[in-house]
C-alpha cells in the first residue's frame, strides 16, 4: 500500500501540473501582445511601471521617468500603427523568410514616413525620430519573426497534440466536472 501511494502521487502531480501549463490559457498567453504593446507605449510616454509596497500590498505604478517622445496624439496614432503588425491574427501568419524581409523593409519605411510627415503635430524631437523608428521597429521585428515558415502554427499541433494526450489521459481517471470535484460517479 505504501508503494502506491507515492506513485499515485506523482501521476497526480504530474496531471495537476501539465493541466496548469497546456491549456487554452497557455496558448492565450502566448498570442497576447497587451504586454509588448504596453512596453511600447510606456517607452513613447517616458515612463516605466514599478512595484511599490503600500499599506501591505504590492502595487503596480506608472513613474515617468524621463520626456515623451510623442505628445498624446502622436502616442495615440503611434500606438495604432503598431497595433497593425503586432496582434494575435498576424503572428499566425505564414512567411517565407525573404517574404518577411520585404514586410520589415515596408514597415520600417512605412513609419519613418508617418513619423517625419507628422512629427512636428505629434510633437517628436527631431533628435528622437530614429530612436523612436528604430524601437518600434525591432519591436515589431521580433514579435513577427514568429510566422517565419509558419513556426507559430506548428508549436500550435504540438501544443495541441500534448494538450490532448494529457486531456485524454486525464479523463480516463476521472470524467466530467462533477467527478472531478468528486460529487459524481
Amino acid at each position: 500500500m505504501n508503494e502506491e501511494m507515492p506513485e499515485r502521487y506523482s501521476t497526480q502531480a504530474q496531471d495537476m501540473n501539465v493541466e496548469a501549463f497546456t491549456n487554452e490559457t497557455a496558448l492565450r498567453i502566448r498570442l497576447d501582445s497587451t504586454q509588448l504593446k504596453y512596453q511600447i507605449q510606456m517607452f513613447l510616454e517616458g515612463k516605466q511601471e514599478m512595484i511599490r509596497r503600500e499599506h501591505g500590498q504590492l502595487v503596480s505604478i506608472q513613474k515617468t521617468t524621463g520626456t515623451p517622445m510623442a505628445n498624446k496624439q502622436g502616442i495615440q496614432r503611434i500606438m495604432s500603427y503598431i497595433e497593425a503588425d503586432i496582434n494575435s491574427q498576424v503572428v499566425q501568419g505564414n512567411f517565407k523568410i525573404d517574404q518577411y524581409e520585404l514586410f520589415m523593409e515596408r514597415t520600417r519605411k512605412e513609419l519613418a514616413k508617418h513619423l517625419l510627415i507628422n512629427m512636428y503635430d505629434w510633437g517628436i524631437k527631431q533628435q528622437e525620430f530614429p530612436l523612436i523608428a528604430d524601437m518600434v521597429c525591432s519591436m515589431i521585428e521580433l514579435f513577427v519573426s514568429r510566422v517565419i515558415n509558419n513556426e507559430e502554427r506548428k508549436s500550435y499541433a504540438n501544443f495541441m497534440t500534448h494538450l490532448e494526450n494529457s486531456q485524454a489521459g486525464f479523463n480516463e481517471r476521472k470524467s466530467g466536472l462533477w467527478q472531478k470535484l468528486g460529487l459524481g460517479k
